[in-house]
């Protein structure tokens, strides 16, 4: 791969060439058959944050809040690992999220059902 070139130039010229060495790179690869590592880009924000590519995040199944490790492999690469949660309770969190209407709500309706049946059949209403 060829490497980027450390720019003195402009922030704009600079970007210009990192890009277009980015893109020759990606391009090169791609054509020889040697699929990069990283199939996609994204960029570094002046908060200094990275959006994850929805394809890599639903096949590695993180969702808002995955804790990540952030580790240093070599020169201008990092790798990120997903945490895994101390608590065996907080691996459980967010699980009924998906789940349409109050889970708790529909335990305590079903809960009230059964009472009100046992009721019944000690009265003899059965």
């Amino acid at each position: 791969m060829t490497p980027i070139p450390k720019c003195r130039a402009s922030v704009a010229g600079c970007n210009a060439a990192r890009s277009a060495t980015s893109n020759q790179s990606l391009a090169r690869s791609y054509t020889s058959g040697k699929i990069l590592a990283m199939k996609s880009a994204t960029r570094l924000t002046s908060k200094g944050q990275v959006v994850i590519p929805k394809r890599a995040r639903e096949q590695l199944r993180w969702s808002s809040g995955t804790q990540l490790a952030v580790e240093g492999v070599g020169e201008g690469a990092v790798r990120l690992t997903q945490v895994e949660p101390n608590d065996p309770i907080d691996s459980l969190y967010g699980c009924l999220k998906g789940l349409a209407g109050d889970p708790l709500a529909d335990l305590e309706t079903e809960h009230q059902a059964e009472v009100e049946a046992d009721d019944r059949w000690r009265h003899g209403d059965h």
